[in-house]
């Protein structure tokens, strides 16, 4: 063990520094710890493991001992037992923590544990893998990690936690210093070390380390931060995130006519026959451009969303529709230019046909739409889930539960009139189901409000969803669209606002879906099935183009509620471990009872480690007695006489290179180990120099080794003493 002996102190700083790496990530997004010990375990029980599997494979490279060989195996089932291996997971986690940020909510320790798990198993391992070259490679670790934090904006203050970092640098300086000197020192055979002179050159290096970074942390962005950072991000790096404000280019109703419903609601409008894009394909009902949370009384308020570079929807979204057929809509953006990407009501993924090394797609895990960060003008494919299924499925599935992720989905504003609530509460009163009470909006405002593309202006001091329920009583699919997601609200149940288009039949020549601007739509979508994040499309009225068709009829679109299973869901929809809330916490499940008949026997993981353990330690007993044996029984007696002398010495007898065997014979006290290793001596030089046949038989060496045995048991550590006489 001279390797670890002479690397003990650098790997007792490899698990401090996996420690102070994990409280500046946690710092640095201003986690409220407790306090700092509470760290201790959950990066512990990475390090730790990690750390024996460092040590042994790194010691095996120098000297191949049984030792090593434990320490790994020991290592490795200990780190299968406490590291969870997901790739996808650590997308998830930084998705929910900039979520978070995004919306001003508490970050928690918990939502930083896969990522410290992760970050902490790979410090670790890098440390162990460039030990040789130690402490540069924490250096560069630990710079990698603060240039990032100081990019974001998320450096933390130098006085709170870099300071123990750049403390921590320059002991490793110094030691590695010293240690490098009494290497050079030793090779020369030079007794005189200048301790003095190599503690004062590490000093000041260290602090020059520390006067730089803590100089670098209290500087702002320099005057080129702007252009260097951005070109590297846009040209070396993803933009892993982008806010949705970013977007200036996004879908609006207004490009095809209608009033910006950033700015005003209602009024009359006067829609061309423009064709806004093409479809070929699967066409889907709906192509959703974007939606809109917030209502302030006058206008929808563009959501406050995060966006991802991702083509694909989230996992919860496919865990929760993968049963679901999946068809394919390539869209030619003939008249409409903009940033958002048109999608069917349930997308699956989208691929841009032309893409240039600045043209990736976002994807917003909470309203599941796609775009792009400068207006498309080349055809794009969108996978999509099939409308019917999806609903049946959200259907079976509605029920009264909202997450606290869907809360926003409630909010409602101050200008909400008395006449409005009463009136939602009048509608819905004896409905005992949230379908029942959706229907029952829906129904009210189809049946009860004319359709008119100029009912007036508006207003500006009254509430548009009161205006008109109340007053003007007539409107277009922006007037129904906000009346069904507040009353939805009042009602309790989660709704937002979205706008697209409603696909007609009408075709071109090659077959082609025409999608015009008088296709153009608002419409409600409700949260159904909080669980699995499913939403469905509850729509009072049509678009322009299908009033024309309908005449007096409103039109709109209800998903309707089979009262037996489709045959193609008759798989029974239950949920599974796997399924998570939008949060990224699991969500609640039951694991079913056996009454009776087979069972399945599940074996405890523990039982498993224990097993490999137990036969990994049986596999080091059984060689070291078979090197034991091995080096009674063979003629030489130089390994056996090797192997007495390392005992003596553990033992405390002071042998040298020069000594003679009788002299080493001299310094051994115990008297029944005197006796058998003279014994010993003396037939070794017989048998050795002497003229006659070797008298070193199996039974002397056994019994001098018993006594060695019992004589480094008496003067070493117990556990110590069985490591040496059964492991290595």
């Amino acid at each position: 063990m001279k390797w670890f002996n002479y690397n003990r102190v650098k790997i007792l700083v490899i698990l401090l520094h996996s420690f102070l790496l994990a409280r500046l990530l946690l710092g640095a997004y201003e986690v409220n710890l407790i306090t700092p010990l509470i760290l201790v375990a959950p990066v512990l029980k990475i390090a730790v493991p990690t750390a024996l599997i460092g040590i042994g494979l790194v010691g095996l490279i120098r000297d191949v001992k049984p030792i090593y060989i434990l320490l790994a195996l020991v290592g490795g089932v200990l780190l299968w037992q406490s590291f969870q291996y997901n790739p996808e997971g650590i997308l998830d986690a930084v998705r929910l923590i900039n979520d978070k940020l995004t919306s001003g909510r508490e970050l928690l320790f918990e939502d930083f544990s896969f990522i410290m798990d992760n970050m902490t198993l790979i410090v670790v391992a890098v440390s162990f893998l460039t030990i040789y070259v130690y402490p540069w490679n924490l250096l560069i670790i630990d710079l990698s990690l603060i240039f990032f934090l100081w990019a974001v904006d998320s450096l933390p203050q130098p006085d709170s936690l870099l300071v123990p970092l750049v403390l921590l640098w320059g002991f490793l300086f110094v030691h590695d210093r010293i240690m490098a000197r009494d290497s050079d020192y030793g090779s020369y055979r030079v007794n005189q070390i200048d301790q003095g002179s190599r503690l004062r050159q590490g000093l000041v290096l260290s602090l020059l380390i520390g006067a730089i970074t803590i100089n670098l942390v209290g500087q702002g962005k320099g005057p080129l931060y702007n252009d260097i950072w951005m070109k590297a991000n846009n040209y070396l790096m993803q933009e892993d995130a982008l806010p949705g404000d970013y977007f200036a280019d996004s879908f609006s109703l207004k490009v095809t006519g209608y009033q910006d419903s950033s700015t005003s609601l209602g009024g009359n409008v006067s829609l061309n026959n423009n064709i806004a894009f093409r479809l070929a394909g699967k066409a889907p009902l709906y192509m959703r451009g974007n939606t809109k949370q917030v209502y302030t009384g006058s206008i929808w308020e563009r959501s406050k969303l995060i966006y991802r570079t991702n083509n694909t929807a989230s996992e919860l979204i496919t865990k929760a529709y993968e049963d679901a057929p999946v068809h394919e809509v390539t869209v030619d953006p003939a008249g409409v230019e903009t940033s958002s990407l048109f999608v069917p009501s349930y997308p699956k993924s989208v691929t841009l046909e032309r893409r240039n090394r600045d043209q990736r797609t976002y994807y917003s895990i909470q309203d599941q739409t796609f775009m792009v960060a400068e207006p498309q003008r080349d055809n794009y494919t969108v996978s999509f889930y099939d409308q019917a299924y999806v609903e049946q499925l959200a259907l079976e599935g509605i029920n009264d539960g909202v997450t606290q992720e869907h809360s926003a989905y409630l909010q409602l504003p101050e200008t909400i009139t008395d006449r409005t609530v009463d009136l939602v509460n009048n509608i819905i009163e004896g409905k005992e189901t949230k379908a029942d009470k959706i229907l029952a909006l829906t129904t009210f405002l189809r049946d009860n409000y004319d359709y008119n593309l100029t009912p007036g202006p508006v207003p500006a001091d009254q509430d548009f969803v009161d205006y008109f329920l109340f007053e003007v009583q007539e409107g277009y699919c922006i007037y129904y669209a906000s009346a069904l997601t507040i009353m939805l609200r009042i009602a309790g149940i989660p709704a937002r606002y979205a706008e697209g288009f409603k696909v007609s039949d009408e075709t071109d020549s090659s077959g082609n879906y025409l999608v015009r601007n008088q296709d153009a739509h608002a419409w409600t979508e409700v949260l159904t099935d909080p669980r699995k994040d499913l939403w469905t499309i509850w729509d009072a009225t049509g678009t322009p183009r299908e009033q024309e068709t309908l005449g007096n009829e409103n039109g709109g679109f209800t998903p309707s509620t089979p009262l037996e299973p489709r045959p193609e869901l008759t798989r029974p929809l239950e949920p599974t471990p796997e399924d998570t809330l939008p949060d990224g916490s699991p969500a609640p499940s039951e694991k079913p009872t056996t009454e009776g008949g087979d069972f399945d026997l599940e074996i405890p993981s523990w039982v498993w480690s224990l097993l490999v353990a137990t036969l990994a330690l049986a596999g080091v007993l059984l060689f070291k007695r078979k090197r034991v044996n091995r080096l009674i029984e063979e003629d030489s007696a130089k390994p056996y006489l090797k192997y007495i002398i390392r005992l003596l010495k553990e033992s405390g007898v002071d042998v040298k290179d020069s000594n003679t065997l009788e002299e080493i014979s001299q310094q051994v006290m115990d008297a029944n180990l005197k006796k058998e290793f003279q014994d010993f001596a003396a037939n070794y030089y017989e048998a050795t120099y002497g003229k006659r046949p070797a008298s070193l038989n199996s039974e002397q060496k056994t019994h001098l080794l018993e006594e060695a045995y019992r004589v480094h048991r008496i003067n070493n550590n117990g556990f110590y003493h069985l490591l040496r006489k059964f492991v290595w």
